[in-house]
This record gives structure tokens, sequence and C-alpha cells, in this order.
């Protein structure tokens, strides 16, 4: 959802680039944008490959051998556990970050 109106704006501010003198002034936006959307798709990325994607094969495998439904939930729970960790959801100073970003 925020890489979509993040590509929503950039494009929004291509359109006004072309408009008259308009365009030097949105100049820093257009910028911004750009950062923010290079940083949301490399976050994206990054959760996916190198956290999401190695921890479910891993749960998957452990999953395999677990012999009862009790070991299945603890295996799916330390997935989740580490997933957020591992997509820094869990370190309060990230969260705070976010939080003074959201306004």
């Amino acid at each position: 959802w925020t890489e979509r109106c993040l590509m929503v704006a950039w494009r929004d501010l291509q359109v006004l680039r072309h408009h008259g003198g308009r365009g030097q002034a949105l100049r820093p936006a257009h910028w911004l944008c750009q950062q923010m959307n290079h940083f949301i798709q490399s976050y994206i990325t990054f959760t996916t490959t190198e956290v999401l994607e190695p921890r479910w094969h891993a749960m998957d495998a452990a999953i395999r051998c677990a012999k009862t439904i009790d070991e299945v939930v603890a295996l799916h729970d330390r997935f989740l556990d580490s997933a957020m960790k591992g997509c820094l959801l869990m370190d309060i100073k990230v969260l705070k970050q976010i939080d003074l970003l959201k306004g």
C-alpha cells in the first residue's frame, strides 16, 4: 500500500514537472519521493528475501518433522517472533522513528 501511494505521488509530480516554472520548485519533493520509494522497495526486498523466505523454509522443514499439533503451533509462533524481529518490527527505536515520520 505504501509503495503504491509513493508511486502515485511520483506520477503526479512527473505531470506537474512539465507545467510552467513549477518544475524547479517541486524538485525537492520529487527527490524525496524517489528516495522514499527506493527505501520502501529495498525494505520489501530485504524482508522478503533475507528474512521471511529463509525462516519460512526452516519452519516448513521443522513442521514436517513435528509429531504433535502443539509442536506445529510452537514452531509457527517462533517463526512469527523471528520474522517480526528480522523485519525490525520489534525494535522500539525503529518503531519510535516510524511514529515520528507518520506525524
